[in-house]
């Protein structure tokens, strides 16, 4: 409901009575007000002209003003042309995730929420028929990431490193020509901004980080696997760094410290340095995170292979994963976001390590199942660390379970009609098949039937589907994300950001005191 104006101008010498009108399609009047009005202009004179009305439903709406008085006349539109109508409105994203490991058919049942506006949103179908092809296609979201912090180089480079040891043991040589020319840009950006210590810190310039460094070096290790060339003094220097970092655990040692010390000793021990053994956190296996368990484990065997007691926290694994029907995970203790832990990147890691700890496991193709079900069709899998994380461990997976050589026809239906489809063999056979409808297609009040269907043939189809809807914004509800506001009042002439202050909940009258009021969002 908006108001449209007009101003007319009287340029002649004598009053005037004009006859002014508002010509407009796809905008409905106020039931009192007309689309003519009849204005008196003083000689040299100017009047605005006022309607109120609604924007029908229409992508846009055309307007005509037109001013009469005897034989003098004039019209004018605005000066874009159309004027776009934008719809208030809250989006839903609902989503679904599966994997067809042998031939048959999947069925999905998508129903449109009452809620749901069905002039606006989607239908979305993508099937993948290798994990390959989905490696490839996230990888082009981490190559857009800024380059203005270390981080994303890093994950950048340890996910391109991955896929790359993957797809050249798969034979895929046409797929590595663009990671041969990404790889190697990664890895000296890398070893530009290693600090005169060894480490790497979160900015060029900036103080090194003990958690980002061991990051680094794991990307420039899995880069040398590749074939690419490292410097061994720039490996070295950062193996030094961790080395002065390591501390003797005790039952002092906070759980993320713990966590984080898994993680350097198995860098430590993937970059070569087999003589640094891990045992002194065996002691503290239990208060370790699942991805620390995991860490520990691969840096036991490394340097035992028969370990007993890498085997013993596997089995531990096995045993704590959450089993849901998305599939298989592992959630991380909630202070170990120091080391940037999520429910995704955890479950990742411990992937990522499974597979080579114990490749015939079939809990990797649940986990597998629960890392597809949590992308994001606008993100990945949330941040670049996540993205990396979850790319190592799908490539992990693939390079265990050969999931690679697929060779399949695929198709995905909805209500009997075909959206598309495409085959796992031949050329195209890495390239994920995408399909999309109008919520026009469905039903709006009975459910509707997607059907994933897969010929005979090795390999696995893992698909997801995406059903975008726009619900009226007065019924749209706020939602919380966890933000939570805190006021303190502490004694003043004190350095806060240094020391802890001593909090005050009162003051005498008449008495000057400074205070120092410190608010934490």
């Amino acid at each position: 409901h908006v108001r449209l104006g007009a101003v007319v101008q009287n340029n002649t010498a004598g009053n005037l009575e004009a006859r002014v009108q508002l010509i407009a399609s796809g905008f409905s009047l106020d039931a009192d007000h007309q689309p003519v009005q009849t204005v008196d202009l003083p000689a040299g004179g100017r009047q605005e002209v006022y309607w109120w009305g609604t924007a029908e439903d229409v992508e846009a709406v055309e307007l005509i003003f037109r001013a009469e008085a005897g034989d003098l006349q004039d019209a004018t539109t605005p000066a874009g042309g159309q004027v776009p109508v934008l719809r208030y409105r809250g989006r839903q994203t609902f989503g679904t995730t599966g994997i067809l490991e042998q031939a048959g058919q999947e069925l999905e049942l998508v129903s449109l929420p009452r809620s749901s506006d069905p002039r606006g949103g989607e239908l979305r179908v993508e099937m993948t028929p290798s994990l390959a092809a989905l490696a490839l296609a996230e990888l082009e979201g981490l190559r857009a990431e800024d380059d203005d912090f270390t981080e994303p180089i890093i994950s950048r480079l340890l996910a391109n490193a991955q896929t790359y040891l993957a797809l050249s043991e798969a034979g895929m040589e046409d797929r590595l020509v663009l990671l041969r020319e990404v790889i190697p840009a990664d890895v000296e950006a890398l070893q530009q901004r290693q600090l005169s210590d060894g480490g790497w810190g979160w900015a060029p310039l900036a103080d090194p980080d003990a958690h980002l460094t061991a990051y680094g070096l794991l990307a420039l290790v899995r880069a040398r696997e590749a074939g690419f060339d490292v410097s061994e003094a720039v490996v070295s220097a950062a193996q030094n760094y961790l080395m002065a970092t390591l501390i003797t655990p005790s039952a002092g040692t906070p759980d993320w410290q713990l966590n984080r010390l898994a993680f350097i000793n198995y860098v430590l021990s993937e970059s070569g340095l087999t003589n640094v053994p891990p045992d002194a956190l065996l002691p503290y296996r239990e208060r370790l995170s699942p991805s620390g368990q995991a860490l520990l484990a691969a840096a036991l065997r490394g340097i035992d292979p028969d370990s007993a007691d890498a085997a013993a926290l596997v089995e531990n694994l096995r045993g704590s994963a959450a089993r849901t029907a998305t599939g298989a995970s592992w959630t991380a203790p909630d202070d170990d976001w120091r080391n940037l832990s999520t429910p995704v990147s955890t479950t990742s890691v411990v992937v990522s390590l499974l597979a080579e700890l114990d490749p015939s496991s079939p809990l990797l193709a649940e986990a597998a199942r629960y890392l597809v079900a949590n992308w994001k069709p606008a993100g990945g899998w949330g941040s670049s660390y996540t993205t990396a994380w979850t790319l190592n461990a799908l490539t992990a997976y693939m390079r265990a379970s050969g999931d690679a050589q697929a060779s399949f026809d695929f198709a995905a239906f909805l209500n009997g009609m075909e959206l598309g489809g495409g085959s796992a063999a031949g050329p195209g056979g890495l390239q994920p098949v995408q399909a999309e409808t109008s919520l026009a297609q469905l039903f709006p009040d009975s459910p509707n039937a997607l059907v994933i269907e897969r010929g005979e043939g090795p390999g696995r189809l893992y698909y997801r589907a995406y059903l975008d809807v726009s619900m009226p914004v007065e019924e749209a509800r706020a939602f919380s994300q966890g933000i939570a506001v805190e006021r303190e009042y502490l004694s003043g002439g004190q350095n806060c950001r240094e020391a802890e202050c001593t909090p005050i909940d009162r003051a005498e009258l008449g008495q000057v005191q400074p205070v120092v009021a410190r608010l934490t969002i």
